[in-house]
């Protein structure tokens, strides 16, 4: 017959198991990255930075979603109208804008949202390093 400190012992076992492998799954998840494919978060190059939006922000899409992501993605969004892009005047798109990295030098990221109204018609990215 089992004693009670033979049952407590298996009982703390199973325990310490079951919080063994709930923290490697932890540990697990972490280490892979476990984080949406495309996120912006960690993107250093302006090329994979276009990459990444325009596979997430395809032509067509609705803008709504378009927004939702950039949002998502910690970009700073604002629709505008009869506004400059690069060398282009009186456009109207949504910008997205999100200031990344540690002092004193940080990057500038900006998206242009090219859109009729409705979906999303063309995107375009610029960036630049901001330093004191």
């Amino acid at each position: 017959m089992a004693t009670f400190k033979s049952i407590l012992t298996r009982s703390l076992r199973a325990v310490r198991a079951s919080l063994f492998y709930a923290l490697l799954a932890a540990g697990l998840m972490v280490l892979s990255g476990c984080k949406e494919e495309g996120a912006t978060e960690d993107v250093q190059s302006p090329s994979e930075m276009t990459e990444i939006l325009k596979k997430k922000i395809h032509l067509g899409m609705p803008l709504e979603s378009a927004k939702a992501y950039l949002v998502a993605e910690k970009f700073d969004c604002e629709m505008l109208e009869k506004a400059k892009w690069k060398k282009e005047k009186g456009l109207t798109y949504l910008h997205g804008s999100r200031l990344d990295g540690l002092p004193p030098i940080k990057r500038q990221w900006e998206v242009a949202v090219m859109h009729d109204g409705k979906v999303v018609t063309k995107v375009d990215l610029r960036s630049a390093l901001v330093y004191p």
